[in-house]
């Protein structure tokens, strides 16, 4: 992954090319969301007031974040064993 700072510098573009209404963002697992939630406070923006925000990977620590992020359960692990399974039969 890159740098914090150069994911800071993406959020502060997106969010600044914004001309109407709020973007949505949506990460692909729970250490992206963690990063866009530390460059949006150190920009100094707020969900759902400033941004929507959506995820993949329902982790236990997301049920105490107030107000809630939508998310959508992925079970890695027994999609890695299918994958695995599904490539053995393909050699």
């Amino acid at each position: 992954m890159r740098t914090d700072q150069y994911f800071v510098n993406q959020v502060k573009q997106i969010m600044e090319r914004q001309r109407s209404g709020k973007p949505g963002f949506f990460t692909m697992n729970g250490r992206v969301l963690l990063h866009l939630l530390k460059a949006m406070q150190k920009l100094g923006y707020h969900y759902p007031e400033d941004a929507g925000i959506g995820s993949y990977e329902d982790l236990d620590w997301m049920e105490i974040i107030q107000p809630g992020i939508s998310c959508i359960h992925q079970d890695s692990f027994n999609l890695g064993v299918t994958t695995v399974k599904y490539f053995s039969k393909q050699t």
